[in-house]
């Protein structure tokens, strides 16, 4: 029986990129838990009240990462310093909203189907020729979420309005790395009497004992959403909404590619370790967190200015116990239920934005938006990376027509680069002793750092 697949099983699922639905933006510049925007329904659906008529939107917005790792580690193969591993990457974020009044005077009914967050990696494989720092954290990932929410909003009084939705949640996980079997079958020979060493038999990131794996799956979910608005004056707007979140459970499928190398070293080495086919379908229990929003805005210079403060939260502490179980593999695999730990703050966006009216059809606005790392320092990977960043976004609002308003947007963020100098990952020879990733993965300490820059266009079509 082989002792290689239960563990390599855990590392391909623990090093998901996942982390559903994060305090990130959907909607333009301008949206937020007290705008008059189509997606009211996911910001606060009370603030739909606002919007007369009937309003449709539509827009995408595309987010450049531009991300760099320098390990402060020497490669243990060749013994060389790693040179820097980079990955640019362009993630879209699309959106579709739409508010009605249904010629009634105080109920509003609205829809949103949103991606609120396709986050994603692709760090490179080789640099300069030679294996990456990277490539046994991670190589792609991509973690993408998916809201339908459907609801409606009343206006009870006239500086009062109160709205609930009923949200469908979407995950879907994909991730490509590369699994150090040479380190595991250390461990296997620790298990057998000879020394527990890290690099013994073998040197650890041997290239020629490197595997790649992949898994992919998407799973749904329900919850509930609710907002309330209130504006005591004209020049006053105060707005809050909550998102109730659920658990969400992800089928996946899971495949590893063993080199011929590795199985020629265990036939001359280790013949009692035999070794099946890594492959089959898990399913990983994770959560799409309690999410909220609440801020004010306050109207000046006659209604042409209106600055605006308002805080973005995600429980994202919720997240940190994944959970996967095998229900069929390879015939050398046992099924069983592993406990995947990923450590996490609860998640907190703060949002500061001004937009002053030119004319009639005109809106200028800037936001900036500050984002505060989320995730303890000694918990930090190259595939759960998380730096405090300040994004500053510009934009404008063009009505050319009475139906007709057209939305432009540019950011930019500013990540803080973070010298990483102690880690949970780090190596370890003995197999029974803990380790928090699996498959004893290189320890991601060095240098992160980076920048991302946003582009976003939505037209809104009004009857």
């Amino acid at each position: 029986m082989s002792r290689l697949l239960p563990a390599a099983t855990l590392a391909l699922v623990a090093t998901l990129v996942a982390a559903p639905a994060a305090a990130t933006r959907s909607g333009t510049l301008f949206a937020g838990p007290t705008a008059a925007e189509p997606s009211a329904m996911y910001w606060n659906p009370a603030a739909a009240t606002l919007l007369s008529g009937t309003q449709v939107a539509a827009s995408t917005s595309l987010t450049w990462s531009r991300l760099h790792y320098d390990r402060d580690t020497v490669d243990p193969y060749s013994g060389h310093p790693f040179d820097r591993s980079t990955y640019n990457l362009a993630t879209p974020t699309p959106w579709l909203a739409g508010v009605s009044d249904l010629g009634l005077e105080r109920w509003r009914v609205g829809v949103i189907l949103s991606a609120p967050m396709i986050k994603g990696a692709r760090w490179t494989d080789y640099v300069n020729g030679r294996p990456s720092s990277t490539r046994y954290h991670l190589l792609e990932g991509i973690s993408g979420s998916l809201l339908l929410g459907v609801g409606a909003a009343f206006r009870i009084a006239r500086t009062l309005s109160v709205g609930l939705a009923l949200d469908v949640y979407g995950v879907w996980l994909r991730q490509k790395a590369m699994m150090d079997i040479g380190a595991r079958i250390n461990q296997i020979a620790c298990q057998f009497g000879q020394p527990c060493e890290i690099n013994s038999p073998l040197v650890r990131e041997d290239p020629r004992f490197a595997a790649s794996s992949e898994l992919e799956g998407v799973g749904w979910s329900a919850g509930v959403s609710g907002g309330v608005l209130f504006q005591p004056t004209e020049w006053l707007s105060l707005g809050a909404m909550v998102h109730s979140g659920n658990r969400v459970s992800v089928p996946i499928h899971f495949d590893v590619s063993i080199p011929a190398s590795v199985r020629d070293y265990l036939a001359q080495n280790l013949p009692s370790v035999t070794i099946a086919p890594i492959s089959g379908e898990a399913d990983v229990d994770t959560v799409w967190p309690m999410t909220a929003a609440g801020g004010a805005t306050v109207s000046l210079l006659a209604q042409r200015l209106r600055l605006g403060f308002f805080v973005h939260w995600a429980n994202s502490s919720e997240t940190t116990t994944m959970l996967a179980e095998v229900r069929a593999a390879g015939n050398a695999l046992v099924p069983g239920r592993q406990e995947l730990v990923r450590v996490a703050r609860d998640e907190l966006i703060y949002h500061l934005r001004a937009a002053y009216r030119l004319s009639p059809r005109l809106v200028l606005a800037t936001m900036l938006e500050i984002t505060p790392a989320t995730r303890p320092s000694e918990y930090v990977t190259v595939s759960t990376l998380s730096l405090d960043s300040v994004f500053l976004h510009v934009g404008a609002e063009w009505q050319p027509l009475e139906w007709l308003r057209l939305t432009a947007e540019y950011g930019h963020a500013f990540v803080v680069t973070d010298d990483i100098t102690s880690s949970r990952f780090a190596p370890n020879a003995r197999p029974t002793t803990p380790v928090e990733e699996g498959l004893d993965r290189p320890s991601p300490t060095g240098t992160y750092g980076g920048a991302l820059d946003r582009f976003a266009l939505a037209i809104t079509l009004m009857f």
